[in-house]
């Protein structure tokens, strides 16, 4: 993935606490999720602009969000684009099957999390929430 940020052009702006944010989930499905989710950034940006990720610490959950600068009208409903082989505008051919954001969808609540997109005029946002994992204390 690394790779193909750097082959893109874009620049990621990462906005997150200086300590690791811990949660209990699935590793490899939420991999995929990040990676889905990068990936529709990268595809669908307005060239020369920039791409955020943002992480941050609230007492009952960790947030983690993409958010980019889409390079087409976003003429579509936030839960509909979820949905498989939905694709954000008919003016977007050629790459893509539609499935990227409902893989995202599906394995970030099979992990026990929540999944949001937010459309803002142009701003794009996929947003994932974990729930934090509070121990009893002895």
């Amino acid at each position: 993935m690394d790779e193909k940020i750097r082959a893109s052009g874009f620049s990621i702006r990462r906005r997150m606490p200086d300590s690791p944010l811990m949660v209990r989930t699935d590793g490899n499905r939420m991999h995929r999720v990040f990676q889905n989710l990068i990936d529709n950034a990268l595809k669908y940006s307005l060239p020369g602009t920039r791409i955020y990720l943002y992480a941050e610490e609230q007492p009952d959950f960790i947030s983690v969000s993409i958010v980019n600068t889409a390079s087409y009208d976003m003429d579509f409903d936030a839960e509909t684009i979820t949905e498989r082989f939905v694709r954000g505008s008919a003016a977007r051919t050629g790459e893509g099957s539609g499935l990227g954001l409902a893989i995202a969808r599906t394995y970030t609540e099979a992990c026990g999390s929540a999944f949001r997109i937010t459309v803002k005029g142009d701003q794009f946002e996929a947003a994932v929430r974990f729930p934090r994992q509070h121990s009893p204390i002895n």
